[in-house]
């Protein structure tokens, strides 16, 4: 908890970041898909738990870590160059080197015993940065740690700029006024809750979001669709009374959050609502049989099921 309180939901993190989110931060709409919505006529429930990327915030890449697959050489020059810090050889390939260690993090863990590895983005800056010294690729100065929780952001902003998603506000307003426990199971980073403050002016506790059901899956060291991170949401309600059928969990793709989340027992709505993130995985034997209890194409859709049950949260 040291690490989020100190890190994660740090003002002074968010203070010394603030230019670079309004440098490259910009409005984004969703992008329509052909699915329409299907909700139940009441939603008994007592907790909600959200997806992050493609869920209350769009996401120009789709998701984080999907950079990684388009391998975005620009983006990691442009992202060094802008921070003052420009790269030396034309013709080398930078984010081979950045994902060749992310990708050396990843296999440690497997040994371990982790089928879905996650690393801590800022440990893969510092090995990066460390790597390009010794190797002799800077003009100048090069980066020191003080710079590189920046630099993480300013990439990670050019690779997948976010906007907040229609409706995700109002959403959460609605849903904290009326006393519902809420909290978050999403694969991220150190600058995921710097978003929340970014757009919202709050950090996820300030908005809601119980600490302890804010898990992401840097602190982890898993990703999704792991069901360890499910695990630890179900276990937590269960020990306040909360049965895993009331709790909802909303997020934008069929392997990663809705088979997980039902594997546990939770309810589960999938949100259909931008074509750029909608994940449906309709070869993957993992969804094979698994169908959401809910399909949401906007996030206020939640609120007639919700509204409709009498007497909840209890």
């Amino acid at each position: 908890m040291d690490r989020v309180e100190g890190s994660l939901y740090s003002e002074g993190l968010y203070r010394r970041a603030e230019p670079v989110f309004h440098r490259y931060l910009t409005p984004l709409e969703p992008h329509p898909t052909d699915r329409d919505p299907i909700l139940p006529e009441s939603l008994p429930i007592k907790a909600l738990l959200f997806d992050v990327y493609g869920t209350l915030f769009i996401s120009g890449s789709g998701d984080i870590g999907v950079v990684q697959k388009q391998n975005p050489e620009h983006a990691m020059r442009r992202a060094m160059r802008e921070a003052g810090f420009p790269l030396m050889e034309e013709d080398a390939s930078y984010t081979s080197i950045f994902f060749s260690l992310i990708e050396k993090h990843h296999e440690a863990r497997r040994r371990e015993g982790i089928l879905f590895p996650e690393v801590d983005i800022l440990e893969i800056w510092k090995e990066f940065i460390e790597t390009l010294i010794e190797e002799g690729r800077f003009e100048g100065e090069s980066p020191s740690e003080e710079d590189l929780p920046l630099l993480a952001i300013r990439y990670e902003l050019i690779s997948n700029p976010v906007f907040p998603m229609p409706g995700a506000e109002e959403l959460l307003s609605f849903l904290r006024e009326a006393g519902f426990t809420l909290g978050i199971i999403s694969n991220a980073q150190f600058y995921t809750p710097l978003l929340f403050r970014h757009f919202w002016n709050h950090f996820p506790p300030s908005l809601g979001f119980r600490s302890d059901l804010c898990i992401y899956s840097f602190l982890c060291g898993e990703a999704k669709p792991s069901r360890s991170l499910f695990e630890k949401a179900r276990s937590l309600l269960e020990t306040e009374g909360v049965d895993p059928d009331q709790v909802l969990y909303v997020g934008n793709d069929m392997r990663n959050d809705i088979a997980p989340a039902a594997e546990v027992g939770f309810r589960t709505a999938l949100f259909a609502g931008d074509s750029r993130s909608l994940r449906t995985r309709e070869e993957d034997p993992s969804c094979r049989g698994v169908v959401p209890d809910c399909v949401i194409t906007d996030l206020r859709e939640l609120l007639s099921p919700i509204t409709a049950t009498k007497g909840v949260p209890r």
